[in-house]
């Protein structure tokens, strides 16, 4: 499966520069990444996002952290699993198929 990804929008990352600064930057070009893989129905690595935006899987993994607790979801390859698994334990619970349950809007 090939997936495409925008590395550079111009108008909004010179944007997210201007008023967030780097990391600014860094965390709006994870956010429209992950969502370009997503929705092309692939799901990047922290180790993908960190060759990506060239830094390391550390920083990926503290910025999707910062996300969280404000909030907001990245999903990535690793977070699929877990939320499978979180998913599969209350669809027993519910007696629901996993299927229904994994249906989410992420917008």
């Amino acid at each position: 499966m090939t997936t495409r990804l925008k590395l550079l929008e111009l108008d909004t990352d010179v944007e997210a520069l201007i008023n967030y600064g780097l990391a600014g930057l860094r965390r709006h070009r994870l956010t429209r990444l992950s969502r370009q893989a997503y929705d092309q129905g692939d799901l990047l690595s922290f180790e993908d996002l960190a060759m990506l935006l060239t830094t390391n899987p550390a920083t990926i993994r503290r910025e999707v952290q910062h996300f969280r607790q404000q909030g907001l979801f990245i999903m990535t390859r690793g977070t699929n699993m877990i939320i499978r698994r979180r998913y599969r334990v209350c669809c027993a619970l519910l007696h629901m198929p996993l299927s229904h349950a994994l249906v989410m809007d992420f917008s």
